[in-house]
């Protein structure tokens, strides 16, 4: 089975906005990409399951980013095991925003769940 992965409208103006500013971006997601592959749902310290509606499960993981050091970026993703599907729905960096944005998990979820 092919392993896919989809980025929303928003996400990719969040990668836009960051890659600005931290160079390592491109390779650091990357990396992540190859390390959802071998474990699509990480149970360690820097990962979340934020939520599970019908077949997605919605995940929270601190992504490394060289550019940054010692400091991390987060990524909200959804995960659909039997698509083995990964849809990123959100990128940031932690110093600069306390939570992952709730409403726009709610409307990909509400989106996702009325196609179905």
């Amino acid at each position: 089975m092919m392993t896919l992965f989809d980025e929303i409208h928003e996400f990719q103006k969040d990668y836009k906005r960051l890659n600005k500013k931290y160079r390592s971006l491109p390779e650091d997601f990357e990396r992540l990409k190859q390390a959802l592959l071998v474990s699509p749902i990480p149970s360690d310290k820097h990962t979340t399951v934020l939520t599970e509606q019908g077949p997605y499960q919605i995940i929270k993981v601190r992504m490394a980013c060289r550019a940054l050091k010692q400091s991390s970026l987060r990524v909200i993703y959804a995960y659909e095991e039997q698509k083995a599907t990964f849809t990123f729905i959100e990128l940031y960096f932690k110093g600069g925003k306390l939570s992952q944005d709730d409403e726009r998990i709610r409307s990909f979820l509400k989106e996702k769940l009325t196609q179905e």
